[in-house]
């Protein structure tokens, strides 16, 4: 048995080619629960928080290239910031969130370039700050989650092993309701519900990959 275990790590190995990827990009998040809470309790008439709104992501990868697939580790830190001025004073709701997914990938090759599609899951970690006047401290809260991505990339040769990185994709994330230290939830002023962060985005980036 331990000699079929390491012939197979061995062969697998042997088939395998390992690739890195950065990139950075643009994300076009609906996150409905959270505009309408900055809706109905602090934005102002003439600067309502859209349907979808814009927020950066910062992104890396690590995995193995089979024969005809991919299958990676994605890690991407994703953030957004709504500022609103309430007289002398200044409310602010900033989050992040972390969200690491194991991804399958199909992977189409070509001559000095290669194109993949997949999909994926993994779990969400997210963090809100929230600054209420008159206190100028924020409150933190936190929350876990999951959620699901599907991916497209098409990636051209810049140098040998180096790969010029474009693609887009699309998210569904689960990501909870966020609570302070003390347990105590997020809440509208004028609804008795608490405020999650779920949100269905698409984004678009742009990076490098490596090959080893």
């Amino acid at each position: 048995m331990k000699t079929f275990f390491l012939l197979t790590v061995l062969s697998v190995s042997l088939h395998a080619q390992i690739f890195v990827r950065g990139s950075m990009g643009l994300n076009f998040v609906n996150m409905s629960p959270v505009r309408d809470y900055l809706n109905e309790n602090y934005a102002p008439a003439n600067d309502q928080a859209g349907s979808f709104n814009s927020a950066v992501e910062f992104g890396g990868e690590a995995g193995y290239h089979f024969d005809g697939y991919d299958i990676a580790l994605e890690g991407v830190y994703e953030f957004s910031s709504f500022t609103y001025s309430l007289g002398y004073a200044q409310y602010t709701f900033d989050y992040t969130i972390f969200k690491p997914s194991l991804i399958y990938y199909k992977r189409i090759d070509g001559q000095g370039y290669f194109f993949r599609l997949g999909g994926g899951i993994g779990p969400r970690l997210v963090t809100v700050e929230e600054t209420k006047p008159p206190v100028t401290t924020p409150v933190k809260y936190t929350s876990t989650g999951f959620g699901i991505v599907i991916a497209a990339s098409g990636n051209t040769m810049l140098a040998k092993n180096t790969y010029i990185y474009i693609a887009g994709d699309l998210r569904y994330d689960l990501n909870g309701e966020p609570e302070n230290e003390s347990g105590v939830k997020i809440q509208s002023r004028f609804r008795a519900e608490n405020i999650s962060l779920n949100s269905l985005s698409a984004g678009i980036k742009l990076g490098i990959t490596y090959n080893f």
